[in-house]
């Protein structure tokens, strides 16, 4: 499976006090997890050191930035400086990276992530347990007329890579929802032959991976009829769908049967494809998603789409009658399955074929017991 780009945000939740630094008023606040309560200090140079963090180290996947951000604010020009650094001598910061200077704004709010992965003394590669073990040093710096800074919370955030895993569903159908290096343009008709349906029943999910905001999406499920002919089964309109992440869209109900493939149409924007890795895909300018829609599709093979959609089986109803069920020269009688691959007679009695019975369909089938049964249907 293709690799997803992750991310996933920590904080700083036990404070030390840097020897011979001035602490913050009201420190405890910075390390609760709240954005509600704030430290806060008027001293320059005051300082706190993050010393503990809420990543458990557990191996998500392979780490490609590690960031940091302060939640806070202050009077336009004074700074809140952070330092990552990894442990301490007597209580001092040591093994320091870079300062990265950021400036709150005069309403509470989240600063700018400032980059620290490849600060000065910290890890390469960088791995979570190095990540629970991070340290930064929060600082106020004044600058012009100097006025009290508050900070309520330091956010750790690390982007991180790991193979894309389908969700628990019955059903899916369509190619994983990942990164791609090509795109699908607006105003087509797209039908991804990767993945075909592994079952039948109802598409109640659908997850997209934009390259670009697209508006307009409909999404829906279809059948070849003949060669590169292929028709709409069932459709749903999805809307605007953002780039930059995947985006999961849910409450839907789209038929879907064994066999059949992913299709889309949007008016507006780009969707994540490739020309590789994939079986190939069919195409038509113009809009053919309605059910019942049907057109001549052109194919360009290796083909796939980042739209992907999942659901649950259609249950399998069941005779409320027992019949003859099995083989004309093999049979056990019980209750038999509807538009299953259990056979029964269906028919009438001097003209009946050996299949399986449909719900509500006018055909009979033999119902009551082996030595007294009649030719009737529910």
């Amino acid at each position: 499976m293709a690799d997803v780009i992750h991310e996933v945000t920590y904080y700083f939740n036990v404070s030390m006090d840097p020897a011979g630094k001035t602490p913050w008023t009201d420190k405890g606040n910075m390390f609760d997890g709240s954005i509600a309560t704030f430290g806060y200090t008027a001293s320059t140079g005051a300082q706190q050191s993050g010393l503990d963090n809420n990543c458990p180290g557990t191996d998500l996947g392979t780490i490609t930035k590690v960031e940091l951000r302060v939640y806070g604010y202050g009077d336009v020009d004074d700074r809140i400086d952070l330092t990552p650094h990894r442990g301490y001598s007597f209580g001092v910061p040591i093994n320091l990276g870079d300062v990265h200077p950021t400036t709150p704004g005069t309403v509470a709010g989240w600063g700018i992530y400032v980059d620290i992965t490849n600060d000065p003394n910290m890890p390469s590669p960088w791995t979570w347990p190095l990540v629970t073990a991070l340290n930064a040093i929060i600082q106020f710096t004044k600058v012009g007329k100097g006025n009290t800074m508050h900070c309520a919370k330091v956010e750790i955030r690390v982007t991180y890579t790991a193979p894309w895993e389908p969700p628990v569903a019955d059903i899916d159908v369509g190619g994983e929802p990942v990164d791609r290096d090509h795109y699908l343009t607006s105003g087509w008709t797209d039908i991804d032959k990767t993945n075909p349906a592994n079952a039948s029943g109802t598409l109640h999910s659908i997850k997209v991976r934009a390259y670009t905001n697209v508006t307009g999406l409909i999404v829906g499920t279809f059948y070849r009829t003949n060669g590169n002919i292929l028709k709409c089964r069932d459709s749903a309109l999805i809307g605007d769908v953002e780039a930059g992440a995947e985006r999961t869209f849910t409450g839907f109900s789209i038929a879907v049967e064994a066999g059949d493939y992913m299709g889309s149409h949007h008016t507006f924007g780009t969707i994540r494809a490739d020309d590789v890795d994939g079986d190939g895909e069919w195409s038509i300018e113009g809009e053919y998603i309605d059910p019942g829609d049907e057109a001549t599709y052109q194919f360009q093979a290796g083909c796939v789409v980042s739209i992907y959609g999942y659901g649950d089986f259609t249950p399998v109803e069941e005779t409320a009658y027992d019949t003859m069920v099995g083989l004309p020269t093999s049979w056990l009688w019980r209750k038999c399955d509807y538009d299953g691959a259990e056979k029964c007679p269906v028919g009438a009695e001097i003209s009946w074929a050996w299949q399986a019975p449909t719900s509500g369909g006018g055909s009979k089938t033999p119902q009551g017991g082996p030595t007294s049964f009649s030719w009737g249907n529910e």
